[in-house]
């Protein structure tokens, strides 16, 4: 295929075999479209202006909703747009119907998985001013925050938050704190997560 078209219809063409355009999220297909269009040999410098201006605003945007989400605050919802308030609300309500819950069972620790939610933010967060900035972090720190952000230190808060007293406080403490155990843990799910997408997009 490559031989046979020139760049960048070769890619588009790839993608499109790869993944069906009505299938793609467009927003993020746009990435590939503002880099090829200027390899066009009439494209309009004004448009492609425009068109990374327009991708660059959306990050912001993005920026700023995650700033709100970290928040953990009712007050923030007003901060958000309509497609994520009612996320927010019920993710809030939920979390604060468990929380009620377990109170009535003698365990008051949902601090600890409101914590965890919001580190999970702000992780997201990272990696969006990362890219928001072009920076290219070392391999090192990119396994590293990518690792976090994959939410299985959640997971393993919210499961032993679960288990209510047969948990001491000091365990609950330990798991929070991301030990080795569950740092060793979310890079083999990172990695694993990540082989299964480059396998996807060899297809």
């Amino acid at each position: 295929m490559n031989g046979s078209l020139e760049s960048p219809l070769a890619e588009q063409v790839k993608r499109s075999l790869h993944l069906p355009l009505q299938r793609t999220y467009r927003r993020m297909e746009a990435v590939y479209y503002i880099s090829e269009y200027k390899q066009e040999e009439d494209y309009t410098p004004a448009l492609l202006e425009l068109a990374t201006l327009d991708f660059n605003l959306l990050q912001y945007v993005h920026l700023k909703e995650l700033k709100a989400i970290t928040r953990w605050d009712v007050s923030a919802v007003s901060l958000l747009p309509e497609y994520l308030k009612n996320f927010y609300n019920e993710l809030l309500r939920n979390i604060n119907e468990f929380g009620s819950e377990m109170e009535i069972n003698g365990n008051s620790e949902i601090a600890y998985i409101k914590k965890a939610f919001q580190n999970q933010f702000i992780y997201y967060l990272q990696e969006v001013e990362w890219s928001h900035k072009n920076h290219k972090p070392s391999f090192e720190d990119l396994v590293n925050l990518t690792s976090m952000s994959i939410g299985v230190s959640t997971v393993f808060v919210c499961f032993v938050v679960g288990m209510g007293d047969a948990i001491p406080k000091e365990a609950l403490e330990w798991v929070a704190g991301f030990p080795d155990v569950v740092m060793a843990s979310a890079k083999i799910a990172r990695f694993m997560n990540d082989i299964a997408a480059l396998k996807v997009r060899m297809l």
